[in-house]
């Protein structure tokens, strides 16, 4: 037993409590104990270890090195037809191997061989072990030398007090085991009910010994269990199933074993291995409705056995078949683009190999069967075992083929824009150099036209009539009519191409320096201003400030001459923008005219009556517009105009 306490200390010592490690520990001293008093043999064998034909003894008692003359040392890592002989009975044998299969309960007994060849009957009673997961690991084998039994001597000699020993190692032995048990006779009377069973059912022994096991668990409730039950006993053959009992909110695994006095139910608590069963279940179904509604094919590669498996689709977008011989990585990857083939094995070697990568990503051309190439994007996620070690990659292959069109036709687009952007750029800074050199060169001949019929209106006044001198103010007029257009013609072409710096600029000052600019007006009208919390902004001081001169200068223009001007400033904060209005109590605008009044040389009315170059919004809404805003108006014939512009914060 010294094997089995250190193989506990290893196993436990980060796993438990100390008290809970003391409990399990006193246990198996007790376990120990009675495998130690007892004079039956006890086997335990390790369940199927791997590079062995079949179960290897890790442990034997005293009792079987008195009956059998083998020593612990000499069969310790042996299997147990060591003491099998040419005797043995193999339909007995045969009956163990198929249970030890099906991990069953079993009980045959054989003749065996001690050590120095001499025979014996032993009966033996082999049943799994499993450990809390539910996962059988080990056999323990109860054995005992029954050659006496088979002389009809010692049948009549047995003693009774014998028989009750025996009967009391083994209702120890059933008190100890894993599974839950209770037995019932033909008459379903309950003859045994174990500790197990006390704990899982909630019943008690004393609640349950003598009882009809129909006043215990209703039938009617319970039909599965009862049916299964009625079968072992009516055809004797065991029974096995699975049930799940909604009072307790458990599921249990039931295994009914037939025998000449009654059945004997055997159970045990599967509750978290049917939750996880469940889980998969649950994770499985959701995986495959993701597969079946997404549009990419789904790949499994096993590293460690090179196999390569997509889904369906795979066949559907591409046209190759992979069945059982042509199910490897290689297969996959020859359809690769030669140009592209060397980068992709590359790039995937790199990441298996690279410990700390969990993820990998290539774009290359893949041919399908009609010798065609699909653009695809190939996504996988490393699995890596405790060492690091890739050993599986789960991924998605997306078909790119119809973006790359698209992307390569706004390549081109993009190439025919940049090219059509430069010919617009030229074009603009000809019409630049245009209207630099066009103003510039027209104001000259003016200047000489208003000089020239300043002089003749000077010298010659006493020779024109008053007809000639109106013919030369309206000349003169004209002139500096064209002379104001040229002007604004300037700086609409300068809008947008200033060198300024942004700036804070408090836009208090820059209402101040307009009200000196529009002093004269002012005074004349009796206009009235107001405007509060208006801010500091970062942004040109020129432009901001031509914006407000021309909506206070229209303010100040269109009215009535009857009223005296009423102009109010106001400010908002939007959440990516900054909000102004400029409202008056002037003529108003038809809103068949919203639009036309931001249009250069759109004038509402005659030059009679209102003067101005036809410029002035124009030029207010190209710089709004290059300070990332916009501009509207709303208005209502002979109640005012309020105009509103937006700049980018």
């Amino acid at each position: 037993m010294k094997n089995i306490y250190s193989q506990f200390d290893e196993d436990t010592s980060n796993k438990f409590s100390l008290s809970n490690k003391e409990n399990l520990y006193n246990h198996l001293k007790l376990l120990e104990s009675v495998i130690l008093s007892t004079s039956d043999i006890v086997i335990i064998t390790e369940a199927e270890p791997i590079d062995t034909p079949g179960p290897i003894i890790i442990y034997v008692n005293e009792a079987f090195s008195l009956l059998t003359g083998y020593s612990s040392e000499e069969v310790i890592g042996k299997s147990p037809r060591i003491l099998q002989g040419k005797n043995t009975d193999r339909r007995e044998l045969d009956r163990l191997k198929r249970c030890l299969k099906n991990w069953e309960k079993c009980e045959i007994t054989v003749l065996n061989y001690k050590k120095n060849g001499e025979e014996f009957w032993n009966n033996m009673s082999v049943s799994p072990v499993s450990d809390k997961n539910g996962w059988f690991t080990h056999w323990i084998s109860i054995e005992r030398d029954v050659t006496a039994i088979k002389n009809e001597e010692f049948q009549k000699a047995m003693a009774a007090e014998e028989i009750i020993r025996v009967y009391a190692e083994r209702n120890t032995i059933l008190e100890t085991i894993g599974d839950a048990f209770f037995a019932v006779d033909k008459n379903w009377i309950i003859t045994y009910w174990n500790y197990k069973a006390e704990i899982l059912l909630g019943k008690t022994r004393l609640e349950t010994l003598g009882k009809h096991l129909n006043e215990i668990y209703d039938k009617e409730k319970y039909p599965l269990s009862y049916l299964s039950y009625n079968k072992a006993l009516n055809e004797n053959k065991e029974q096995h199933f699975e049930k799940y009992f909604t009072s307790l909110n458990l599921w249990f695994e039931i295994s009914a074993y037939p025998s000449v006095k009654g059945l004997s139910i055997y159970f045990r608590d599967i509750t978290e291995r049917k939750e996880a069963s469940e889980k998969i279940r649950l994770s499985n179904e959701r995986f495959e409705r993701v597969a079946q509604a997404t549009n990419d094919i789904i790949w499994d590669w096993d590293i460690i056995n090179n196999t390569f498996n997509h889904d369906d689709r795979f066949r559907s977008l591409f046209g190759h078949e992979f069945g059982e011989s042509n199910n490897d990585l290689e297969s996959s990857i020859r359809h690769i683009h030669p140009d592209d083939i060397y980068e992709v094995e590359t790039s995937l070697q790199n990441a298996i190999h690279n410990r700390e990568q969990l993820f990998w990503e290539a774009e290359y051309r893949y041919c399908k069967s009609d010798k065609s190439y699909a653009y695809v994007i190939d996504r996988g996620s490393i699995i890596r075992n405790s060492g690091g070690d890739a050993i599986r990659m789960i991924g998605a292959m997306s078909d790119i083929t119809h973006r790359k069109k698209i992307e390569q036709s706004l390549e081109i687009l993009n190439s025919d824009l940049m090219k059509s952007n430069e010919q617009l750029i030229n074009i603009n800074k000809q019409l630049e150099q245009f209207s630099f050199v066009a103003s510039h060169d027209l104001q000259e001949p003016l200047r000489m036209i208003s000089n020239f019929l300043g002089q003749i209106k000077n010298k010659y006044a006493n020779k024109i009539d008053e007809k000639g001198k109106k013919y030369i103010r309206f000349a003169v007029d004209a002139a500096k009519h064209m002379k104001l257009i040229i002007s604004d013609l300037l700086m609409f072409s300068r809008v947008g191409k200033t060198h300024d710096q942004k700036e804070q600029v408090d836009l208090n000052e820059i209402l101040q320096q307009i009200l000196l600019i529009f002093e004269k007006p002012i005074n004349e009208s009796a206009a009235i201003i107001k405007w509060e919390n208006i801010p500091v902004i970062q942004t040109y001081r020129t432009k901001i400030s031509l914006v407000f001169q021309n909506l206070i200068g229209n303010a100040l223009k269109y009215v009535d001459k009857t009223l005296k001007p009423y102009i109010i400033i106001k400010y908002l904060e939007l959440e990516n923008h900054l909000q102004f209005s400029v409202s008056d109590n002037g003529i108003g605008i038809e809103s068949k005219y919203f639009e036309k009044i931001f249009a250069i040389f759109q004038r509402l009315h005659k030059k009679e009556e209102f003067s101005g170059s036809g410029i002035g919004l124009a030029i207010v809404k190209k710089i709004v517009e290059n300070l990332g805003g916009k501009i509207w108006v709303e208005s209502e014939m002979g109640k005012g105009s309020c105009f509103y512009f937006t700049i980018r914060k």
